[in-house]
């Protein structure tokens, strides 16, 4: 597991006294302060829990990734929002989207974006493309005719050939002698299909949305 330690000259330092381990190892101390910061945490006791945070952070040991959730979670409670999107963030940074609290990391997030501004992103189905990922446009090989020149006998309609006694001409076999084609883009459709600017092929797009 990787592991990352709180700088403590970003946090101001606070130490709760009603908790006291006697002379154990800092590793050890670390493992229970954070258990029962977790305690704290479940009885809604964000103060109490982020004192023990404190503490984690004054021996400076390597912790576990999920503290970063925890910390930052505890901030939110308490209204430290800058300092709460930090240490969320780190927990996605270290674990991407794949750990165990990414998905409530995530809605910590969105929360404290709520809390701090008033408005969230939200994704809803795209406008353009109704949810599909591409629209149709008129073709732009044939701008819409659905037909091209015969790339064979150039609109001739005939081609060619020469030998020892002088040229022959023969109906164009790619048109039989039409001149044009059925449009090779679109297949004489008249249409092509490509990938939806407005959400960039995604099928949503974000929007920001009232809380």
């Amino acid at each position: 597991m990787r592991y990352f330690v709180f700088v403590c000259t970003l946090f101001h330092l606070i130490f709760s006294n009603d908790v006291s381990y006697g002379q154990l190892p800092k590793d050890t101390l670390a493992k229970r302060y954070f258990a029962s910061a977790k305690v704290k945490i479940e009885e809604n006791k964000f103060s109490e829990a982020n004192d023990f945070f404190k503490k984690i952070v004054t021996l400076q040991v390597p912790v576990p990734d999920e503290l970063a959730y925890f910390y930052g979670y505890t901030l939110l409670h308490l209204g430290k929002y800058p300092q709460s999107k930090a240490a969320l963030h780190k927990y996605l940074v270290l674990q991407g989207d794949t750990g165990k609290f990414s998905v409530k990391a995530k809605e910590s997030l969105e929360l404290l974006d709520c809390k701090e501004t008033g408005y969230k992103d939200v994704y809803v189905v795209c406008d353009v493309c109704f949810g599909d990922s591409t629209i149709e446009i008129h073709c732009r090989s044939c701008k819409g005719r659905g037909i091209e020149i015969c790339p064979v006998c150039k609109g001739n309609g005939v081609v060619t050939t020469s030998n020892n006694f002088g040229n022959n001409y023969h109906t164009c076999h790619r048109c039989a002698g039409e001149k044009i084609i059925r449009c090779t883009a679109c297949d004489g459709k008249l249409k092509e299909k490509i990938i939806c600017y407005n959400c960039n092929g995604s099928g949503r797009k974000k929007i920001r949305k009232k809380c």
